[in-house]
């Protein structure tokens, strides 16, 4: 399924800067039309003056609607932060999720007193608002395929409720919030039909650490968790496994520039690859060669020869590619 945040609708007109020639002009007309309504004495004198180019007055305008461009930009910018399909900013976008309370989890808790500390890795951007958006599919139980793959995600999100008469015309339900330890540590979920005629579900999970492939004890976990008679439909039979982990390598040799920032040039390829093969490690990710010659050709590299992979990979709902190694170099002068 698309989600917002993933296939953004284009950004509304109201919410986009104007070009500077167009806003230029629109500021010149405003000081016009203001000096004919109040000091129509000067309005000719003004307009013949900041149409030179050559005049301090109109340098001076110019730069006003350079600062004005950058304020709009600016407004623009904080009014997206207010959409989760185009929120960018980490501390914004705990505030959206928390409206379905979402509370973003801890990937590594780290070492504080270690030396030096260890920062702890909390979950991205992306991944919050992954399940912000499938929060909506799943706020009673199971049973849809987002539905799963949010609980299979959120582990002790949702509370245990039990119910009880403590005497006669009175009952107390209460909610139980037990934090779940296996917590942030599942990257992807997907919940597949397994059997077409029986309730077979099949929930295949992908783990944070290492390439992906998630513990016994992380599987048991989630296994445990959508089969509470709370969250698991009762007419469903789902059944938590990892994911297949497919590995891939990528040689390559880049033609870069005669330039002296050659070395920055070859790290920004390598870093580029490295956002690309983790953006795809996920669930049915693919890796298309076409796409890792566009991640390498990064400004200053004239040509991409790609060795590795020799086919792109196309990975099905159970199975993640992870990049396992890369070898970029400049081919020889």
């Amino acid at each position: 399924m698309n989600l917002p945040h993933l296939s953004p609708l284009p950004i509304p007109s109201i919410l986009q800067t104007d070009n500077f020639e167009q806003m230029l002009l629109s500021v010149k007309a405003s000081v016009i039309e203001y000096l004919t309504l109040n000091e129509p004495d000067i309005a000719e004198a003004v307009q013949e003056t900041i149409e030179n180019e050559a005049e301090i007055l109109t340098k001076l305008l110019n730069s006003f609607v350079y600062v004005l461009q950058n304020y709009d930009r600016q407004q623009n910018h904080k009014a997206l932060q207010m959409f989760g399909m185009y929120a960018t900013d980490d501390q914004m976008i705990d505030v959206i999720v928390s409206q379905l309370g979402v509370v973003r989890q801890v990937v590594n808790p780290g070492e504080p007193l270690a030396t030096p500390p260890v920062s702890k890795t909390m979950e991205s951007n992306e991944q919050v608002l992954t399940r912000y958006f499938l929060a909506a599919y799943a706020l009673s139980s199971t049973g849809t395929a987002a539905g799963y793959r949010y609980h299979a995600m959120t582990l002790g999100g949702h509370p245990q409720v039990s119910v009880n008469s403590p005497e006669a015309g009175k009952v107390v339900v209460t909610y139980e919030f037990k934090p779940s330890e296996l917590g942030g540590q599942i990257k992807d979920a997907q919940a597949l039909l397994a059997d077409p005629v029986n309730p077979l579900i099949d929930c295949v999970i992908l783990a944070h650490g290492g390439d992906g492939t998630p513990s016994a004890e992380l599987v048991e976990g989630v296994q445990q968790y959508i089969t509470r008679d709370d969250i698991g439909l009762i007419s469903d039979k789902p059944t938590a496994k990892a994911a297949n982990v497919t590995q891939w390598s990528c040689v390559a040799k880049l033609e870069i520039e005669h330039l002296p920032d050659r070395g920055l040039v070859l790290s920004a390829a390598r870093d580029a690859l490295a956002a690309y093969a983790s953006e795809q490690h996920k669930l049915g990710g693919k890796v298309e060669r076409s796409l890792v010659y566009a991640a390498l050709a990064v400004h200053g590299v004239t040509k991409v020869t790609l060795i590795s992979p020799a086919e792109s990979i196309l990975c099905d709902k159970y199975e993640a590619p992870y990049l396992v190694s890369s070898d970029i170099t400049p081919d020889a002068d």
